[in-house]
């Protein structure tokens, strides 16, 4: 049982996960320009959840859908396609998943980020 009852110094809701945070990059050169999003994942008690399976999706001037795996911290990065030279690119994570735990959307602190790159 991952959660225990509170006031028996146990932790409670370590079987939910939720996106902590989503933080955009971009990475400009002469002819391009790109982002990266870095996707935090913890449980409700803010401690770090690895081997989550993230699904999600870019747009803006950009397209696709994206799945990869948290890694020991929790994180996972994904790099979106290039543009010509600027524009705006948004993220947004449909989807957490692991074995034995469950996803809450509604307990995500972050669930889209928009970059714009003048």
């Amino acid at each position: 049982v991952k959660g225990e009852l509170q006031g028996l110094g146990y932790r409670v809701g370590v079987s939910t996960i939720r996106v902590e945070s989503i933080t955009l990059t971009s990475f400009v050169s002469f002819m391009s320009v790109s982002a990266q999003s870095t996707v935090r994942v913890t449980d409700l008690n803010g401690m770090n959840v690895s081997g989550v399976t993230v699904r999600g999706t870019w747009s803006g001037g950009v397209s696709g859908t994206v799945v990869d795996t948290t890694g020991t911290d929790g994180i996972v990065r994904f790099n979106s396609s290039s543009l010509k030279r600027r524009g705006t690119f948004t993220f947004t994570v449909n989807s957490l998943s692991k074995t034995g735990y469950t996803f809450d959307a509604t307990k995500n602190k972050e669930s889209t980020k928009t970059l714009i790159v003048p």
